[in-house]
């Protein structure tokens, strides 16, 4: 019998050695881990949080939808988050209503399209409850009393242009405001409607003036025409619907028939005036064809008369925080603003009219300085041009005109010596085409008579009148003078003088 090495035994004893390890690991891994079986009904069991217990679905694309449970294992809420676009280390997240999973899915659905467009820099995004609160500020603003309206329209409104409004015409907004305010209250803006705005047109058409009633319903369009197109801090308009289709056509006014004046008639008008507002009339009517408180608002700075210029920049209008006085304020509009020429035959007569009257010859000082010790203003305004006016247009027996006759005389008669419709609205300083062409380009009978005589004859040379015939001989000769005179300008050039 053959006995075991030495080598057989170290085998023998490593080999129990390995045993006994592989038994002490089995034994541990059944301690710590169950059976399969046992693994699949834990996966089952909810896992526990301070919020109660949680149950996770399957993944989705965009965000997670999260069962919650209570204490007692009944589903509390269906629980929607994502990851935040802003801060990607935070979520966002709603809760719904344990039966409202399919709300949860549209709500991140409508989330997934919002933080899209935030990423292609379409849109920001904001958080939801940031969101909530513009909702709830647009809902207070479009509940917004009418009163309160019509003073954040007064307080912001400006011109079409974007300039200020000039002191008579917010002053003819706010009259035609109080009474609106007067007539809706505080009733919220949106619940106005069509019917209540047709009552208050049929009841106002009959109480107040044609000028009056027509400056309210520009004003009342313009108010729900603003509502409805003001869009609010949740990205929709303070109206649905603009409510207000009311017809302002507006009133004939007394200028529109009123003719140009006639050469005899402005040196009359002049004549009957005093003499240091003279000028004024002259330059009304031959400068830049100013208005009145442009022309109450000149300055010596203002004439620049070595390049006979004369630079329009204000005019005279009331001082809104001083009851009584005027200030220098902007033009009518900002084409009013302007640099108009000055004719040379001009320029002799304001020389004699500044060393005269005025005083004052600083380059601020007033062109037109006024020295009466009944008021503290020290510039002409235009009620005080105006009474001055009236009993000079009584002695030219032109009862019918205004100081503004003189402007359009000045328009039409630009226009009859050849000036273009854009280089007179340049000169007068009108903003919009149809009012230049319709209140400013008068009709002359004596012209537009000539006209007609000269047209025919060019129909019917035959049979044409001879005072037709001077007429026709005087046209050609001024267009013979014009043509010699060109020829001789080229041949100027030509000869190099």
């Amino acid at each position: 019998m053959r006995l075991p090495s030495a080598r057989h035994g170290r085998e023998r004893a490593r080999n129990r050695h390995r045993r006994s390890r592989t038994s002490a690991h089995a034994t541990e891994q059944d301690h710590k881990a169950p059976s399969f079986p046992a693994i699949r009904e834990l996966r089952r069991r909810p896992e526990a949080n301070e919020g109660g217990i949680t149950k996770r679905p399957k993944q989705r694309k965009f965000g997670t939808i999260l069962e919650r449970f209570g204490k007692n294992g009944e589903r509390v809420a269906w629980q929607a988050r994502y990851t935040n676009p802003l801060d990607p280390s935070k979520k966002v997240q709603r809760n719904f209503s344990p039966d409202s999973k399919d709300s949860a899915e549209q709500w991140l659905d409508e989330e997934r399209y919002l933080v899209r467009l935030h990423n292609l820099g379409v849109k920001e995004w904001r958080h939801p409850t940031k969101r909530r609160s513009l909702v709830a500020d647009a809902e207070k603003a479009r509940r917004m009393p009418f009163n309160d309206f019509c003073d954040l329209y007064y307080e912001t409104h400006r011109a079409p242009d974007g300039s200020e409004l000039s002191y008579s015409r917010r002053e003819v907004l706010k009259r035609s405001l109080t009474r609106l305010k007067d007539y809706f209250g505080s009733e919220p803006v949106c619940e106005i409607t069509p019917g209540e705005i047709e009552h208050w047109y049929s009841g106002r058409k009959d109480q107040l003036t044609p000028s009056m009633f027509w400056h309210e319903c520009v004003v009342i369009s313009q108010l729900f025409n603003h509502a409805s197109k003001k869009i609010l801090a949740d990205g929709k308009p303070m109206l649905a619907y603009n409510p207000c289709s009311v017809k302002h056509p507006q009133p004939k006014s007394r200028k529109a028939d009123q003719l140009p004046f006639t050469k005899d008639k402005v040196c009359a008008i002049v004549n009957a005036m005093p003499d240091n507002l003279q000028l004024m009339v002259w330059l009304a009517a031959l400068v830049g064809g100013l208005r009145v408180g442009e022309a109450c608002a000149l300055r010596l700075r203002d004439l620049d008369l070595d390049n006979r210029i004369l630079h329009v920049r204000h005019s005279v209008n009331k001082d809104p925080d001083h009851a009584g006085s005027f200030i220098l304020d902007t033009t009518k509009t900002k084409a009013g603003i302007r640099d108009v020429p000055i004719p040379m035959v001009l320029i002799p007569m304001i020389r004699k009219h500044i060393r005269e009257h005025c005083d004052d010859k600083t380059p601020d000082s007033m062109l037109f300085q006024r020295h009466s010790p009944l008021t503290r203003n020290t510039m002409y305004t235009q009620d005080s041009v105006a009474h001055q006016f009236e009993r000079a247009r009584k002695a030219a027996n032109r009862p019918d005109a205004t100081f503004h006759t003189l402007r359009a005389t000045h328009a039409t008669m630009l226009m009859l010596n050849g000036a273009t419709m854009r280089e007179t609205m340049d000169n007068c300083g009108h903003a919009d085409l149809q009012v230049a062409f319709e209140h400013y380009q008068k009709i002359v009978p004596a012209h537009l008579r000539k006209v007609v005589e000269l047209l025919s004859y060019d129909f019917l040379q035959d049979d044409v009148s001879k005072e037709t015939l001077r007429d026709v001989l005087e046209k050609l000769r001024a267009e013979r003078d014009d043509l010699d005179d060109k020829i001789e300008q080229v041949s100027k050039r030509l000869n190099g003088k």
